[in-house]
């Protein structure tokens, strides 16, 4: 399986609050990522799963993941907008790779709050 398929399917798992099987796939991933791009998104991820862990609703991962689809929208929205107004040579693979996975959290957050309703 490739490197951002497996990203991918680790952000499908977290948006489903699948810790458990998330965790074993960043175990492979750690051994897998080739780019900072891909460094960064891993990053992301690792962060992503802590704060879904831990009970602190100050978090953002779990205030994000209590949302429902439209106040998710609207972060999208601040988050890419925000990042996207800094020129591109201040952003570097890492940030794109991170800010990327937040981003595709949350839409996927924002996919199964659809679904469910």
């Amino acid at each position: 399986m490739s490197t951002l398929k497996s990203m991918k399917d680790a952000i499908l798992l977290l948006a489903r609050g699948d810790l458990k099987n998330v965790e074993a796939v960043l175990s492979e991933l750690k051994f897998k990522v080739n780019s900072d791009r891909e460094r960064g998104y891993l990053k992301a991820l690792e962060g992503i799963t802590l704060s879904l862990r831990k009970d602190s609703p100050n978090l953002y991962a779990r205030m994000v993941s209590s949302m429902d689809c439209k106040e998710i929208d609207r972060e999208i929205e601040i988050i890419r907008r925000n990042f996207l107004e800094k020129p591109p040579f201040l952003r570097d693979e890492f940030q794109e790779g991170f800010f990327t996975c937040i981003l595709d959290f949350m839409k996927a957050l924002s996919n199964n709050r659809r679904i469910k309703d």
